[in-house]
């Protein structure tokens, strides 16, 4: 019996494999990033449910009202606006999708690799090289990086491109990392100072809607403060 081998043929079936391992890594890392978004919100909601909590223990009495006046009182008091939490629905696939997770660097790899790259961001930045802090910040998200770095990267891409008078760009970058993530330390600057430059740009309506929605997401900011003084004149 003879057999006969087809080189073409097993190149091609060799390079479907390879093409179907390429899209299932894709489909991980989404799989990953949405996980992680949803960490994030989950975050962003149990510390809104914790300041609730600290309000009305703040406002419940341990003792009755001895007399009429302080039961006016109580009834009085008034309570601060309560945070609302945004949640927006996110994109459900019916089919589930295989996991496969490649590691090709090292855990400790990586964060050398961040590390070094925030580093030199900042240094950028601390020396006014805003183009060059402009274009690494664009390279490393172009990476897709994991959601707390890409925090980072949105933030510092922000500030450069706000110094280069790129106001539309600075605003735009500001918006995406308070949209993508609301729990992320940089969220409530972020949008402040996209509410500034909408009104550099002429637009104080879209401003308002800025600073009433700090008030509202992170009203025990330091940045819902400063919102309620721009609102004020």
């Amino acid at each position: 019996m003879i057999l006969f081998s087809f080189p073409g043929f097993a190149g091609k079936k060799q390079k479907e494999q390879e093409e179907r391992l390429k899209q299932l890594e894709r489909e991980n890392l989404e799989l990953r990033s949405e996980l992680e978004d949803l960490k994030a919100r989950l975050d962003l909601l149990l510390r809104r449910i914790e300041k609730l909590e600290e309000i009305c223990q703040s406002f419940s009495s341990p003792s009755k009202p001895t007399s009429a006046n302080s039961a006016s009182s109580q009834k009085s008091k008034p309570i601060p606006p309560l945070p609302v939490v945004k949640m927006e629905p996110t994109k459900t696939s019916k089919e589930k999708k295989p996991i496969v997770i490649k590691i090709e660097k090292s855990p400790e790899g990586e964060k050398r690799e961040k590390k070094g790259a925030r580093q030199q961001i900042l240094k950028f930045i601390q020396a006014k090289d805003y183009k060059s802090a402009e274009d690494l910040a664009k390279s490393e998200l172009s990476h897709n990086p994991e959601p707390k770095y890409s925090c980072w990267l949105l933030y510092h891409l922000g500030i450069a491109q706000k110094e280069l008078g790129k106001k539309e760009n600075a605003r735009d970058s500001f918006l995406k990392l308070a949209d993508r993530y609301p729990a992320c330390d940089y969220a409530p600057e972020a949008l402040f100072l996209a509410g500034e430059l909408w009104e550099e740009l002429g637009n104080p309506e879209q401003a308002k809607k800025l600073y009433q929605e700090i008030i509202s997401l992170y009203p025990f900011s330091d940045y819902a403060n400063l919102s309620k003084k721009k609102l004020e004149k």
